[in-house]
């Protein structure tokens, strides 16, 4: 039997806030049902709920929205393409993030080594930032920790 909700019991049941359903109608990602006749409350059926949780899950998963609409727009082209299209978005995501974290494996390492020398320092000598700024910027004063 298909479920028949409100947006508040929509909202509820997919974890999201009524007003993020209002905005996935105003871009397209939901579609918005048809006020009945009687000027009673719009219902929601499974497939929204269904819609939802994809949603939720692919940003979860580091995906835009665009990124999902694009993905739900080739929901009709059948099963495997649109499981290729998800396959295909997931590894350029996992590109970005690997490539991210290798950024930050870098800076890491930049910090540390920093601070490794920071502590080694005299605790009156010269800051090595300050230093190194005042060198670069043309500067003529350092500033004495």
């Amino acid at each position: 039997m298909i479920q028949r909700r409100t947006i508040g019991r929509l909202a509820r049941e997919a974890g999201v806030g009524v007003e993020t359903i209002r905005f996935y109608e105003r871009r397209g990602v939901l579609p918005r049902p048809p006020r009945p006749a009687d000027g009673g409350y719009r219902h929601y059926d499974d497939e929204a709920v269904r819609i939802l949780r994809y949603v939720r899950l692919a940003q979860a998963l580091g995906f835009t929205l665009k990124d999902v609409e694009q993905l739900l727009a080739r929901v009709g082209d059948g099963p495997g393409a649109f499981c290729g299209a998800v396959r295909e978005t997931a590894e350029a995501k996992l590109t970005i993030v690997e490539a991210e974290l290798a950024a930050l494996a870098a800076q890491q390492e930049r910090l540390q080594t920093f601070l490794t020398g920071c502590r080694a320092r005299a605790t009156t000598g010269t800051c090595p930032v300050l230093a190194d700024f005042a060198s670069h910027s043309g500067g003529g004063h350092v500033v004495r920790a």
